[in-house]
Order: structure tokens, then sequence, then C-alpha cells
């Protein structure tokens, strides 16, 4: 029988070994590319905030925003990518996509869609007079309190209300204020204002002098997530 082509000097065991190993090799980068496509371009505008997210700190994914302002009217596409991998087998896949409408620091309206492995989502919210009426999978809520997304920006004048998860979930929370500290590590670390989320979704995080969300930490679990914002880089100065 006619062995396969191997390299001279490389037996046919080791030279199947190699051929594995190359296949797992592209499975993972497969996997990593399919993530990467499937996002908004963020890094090309000085509106968008990319942040990494850490499990243990391993990175399992991004967050992503672009946000857009006239006047007191913020237009927001968020964006989430996470995969869990075992060699190149996922473990554990998320994807999640949202569009939302901001006035005067309020939300007005949401429409998006979450993957939790084989579990889908499809969300709306919309004002109804002094309610919102927050539809998942075809099921209306009716919430007559204020409510909030995660956003790379500090809510001004938000204490209590209701968070709206990426899988449709109403999570009832109060936002305290702990003080001045600091985010990061030597010698990338800066000044931050720490707040933190007690009720049902608890969490802590971290604003920069500018109000931009820096970190973001909570336990899933019994892992501890952490989100950190990625400083923009531009290689060109626009003339």
């Amino acid at each position: 029988m006619r062995k396969p082509f191997a390299p001279r000097n490389f037996s046919v065991k080791k030279f199947t070994i190699f051929l594995f190993i190359a296949m797992l090799i592209g499975c993972d980068l497969a996997g990593t590319a399919y993530a990467a496509q499937d996002t908004y371009d963020y890094n090309v505008a000085q509106n968008s905030y990319n942040y990494h997210i850490f499990r243990n700190g391993s990175k399992i994914g991004e967050y992503n925003f672009i946000v857009d302002q006239d006047g007191t009217t913020k237009s927001v596409k968020a964006s989430m990518n996470v995969r869990v991998m075992l060699g190149p087998v996922p473990l554990y896949q998320a994807k999640h996509r949202r569009t939302e409408t901001w006035s005067n620091d309020a939300l007005v309206s949401i429409k998006g869609y979450s993957t939790y492995n084989h579990d889908s989502y499809y969300m709306s919210l919309k004002r109804d007079g002094y309610s919102y009426v927050w539809n998942v999978n075809g099921e209306d809520t009716v919430i007559d309190e204020d409510v909030m997304t995660v956003t790379p920006w500090q809510p001004k004048n938000w204490k209590t209300g209701i968070l709206l998860t990426e899988k449709g979930k109403t999570k009832s929370i109060t936002r305290k204020y702990v003080g001045e500290t600091t985010w990061g590590e030597k010698p990338d670390q800066i000044a931050a204002h720490h707040y933190k989320i007690l009720g049902d979704n608890e969490r802590d995080l971290w604003y920069d002098a500018n109000g931009t969300l820096v970190g973001l930490k909570y336990k899933k679990d019994g892992a501890n997530i952490t989100f950190e914002y990625q400083k923009p880089f531009f290689l060109f100065n626009e003339p």
C-alpha cells in the first residue's frame, strides 16, 4: 500500500500528528474570524467604544458601541460577541445586537435580538405615556419605572429603576456612588469614579473624568467577569 506523503526524515506518525494540530489551529482561527466578521465597524469612528470581556482573566469576547448624538438625542448601536472555547469546541456562545434611541438622557426605544447557545430572544422597547412597553419574544411587560441598559457613558440623575438585560430580563436595581479611586494596572492606571449597582443584578462600575465607562465587574456562576475599555488608537491624524 502506498504511504501518505510526508517530508523526508519525517515519519508518517509525526506527520499525522502535525496535520491534526494544524486542523485544530485552523478550526480555532475560523471561529475567531467568524466572530470578527459579524460586528459593526467600530474602530474607524471617534464615537465608538470597545470593551474586552474577560472571564477569570481570560478574554472571551467584546462589547462595542457606536454613539451618534444630535443635540439631546442619542442613537446607539450596541454589539456583543462572547465565545468560550475548549480547543476547537465552543462550550458557550452568545451574540447580541440592539439599536437604542435616547432623549435627554432617558431611553425612548430599543430594538434588538440575542442568541445564547441555541436560545434566541427578540426584544423591543417603546414609550406608552409615562410607562414603557418591553416586548420579548412576543410577550409584553409594562414598566412604570425608569429603565437602563449597559451604556458607555455615565447616566445622569439615575439612582433606581429597571435594568434591561441582553436576554430580555428586567432587573430591579439601585445605583450607589462609592467614591474616587483608580482603575487599571500601572503604568496605565487612571483616576476613576466608582459606582455600585445593588439589587437583582449587582455589579461594580468605574467611570473616568469624562464620564466614560472604563471598567465593569460582576460575578457569574462563580466566575469573575470584567469589561475593560480599550482606548481608541488612530494611526493618522486628520488634517
